[in-house]
C-alpha cells in the first residue's frame, strides 16, 4: 500500500465550519452525495453483476485501482475470488 496522510476534525469543529463557511458546507454536501451514490452504485453491482461485468464497470470508473492497488484486495473488494479475478484479466473465463 501507499503511504497516507489523514486529517481529522473535532465533531463541533465540522459543524462550526458549515456554519460559517458557505463555500464549505457546500462543498461537504456534494462530497457526501457523491459518496452515498457511489456506495449505492457498488451495492447494487454487487448485488445484479457478474464478476466480469463488476471488473469491467470497475475498471471503467476506476482505473486507478488497478495500476496502485493489489489484485487480492481487488478481488476482496469486487467480491470476486482471486483466481476468478485473474482468470478474468486475462481473458480466461468462462461465462
Amino acid at each position: 500500500m501507499e503511504d497516507s496522510e489523514l486529517l481529522v476534525l473535532k465533531q463541533t469543529d465540522y459543524e462550526k465550519l458549515n456554519r460559517d463557511m458557505l463555500k464549505f458546507n457546500v462543498l461537504s454536501r456534494i462530497i457526501i452525495q457523491q459518496a452515498t451514490l457511489r456506495n449505492e452504485e457498488q451495492r447494487f453491482s454487487l448485488t445484479v453483476d457478474t464478476p466480469k461485468d463488476k471488473y469491467l464497470k470497475a475498471k471503467e470508473k476506476r482505473p486507478v485501482l488497478f495500476t496502485r492497488i493489489p489484485e487480492q484486495y481487488l478481488a476482496s473488494y469486487l467480491d470476486i475470488p482471486l483466481l476468478l479475478l485473474s482468470k478474468i484479466k486475462n481473458g480466461k473465463e468462462q461465462e
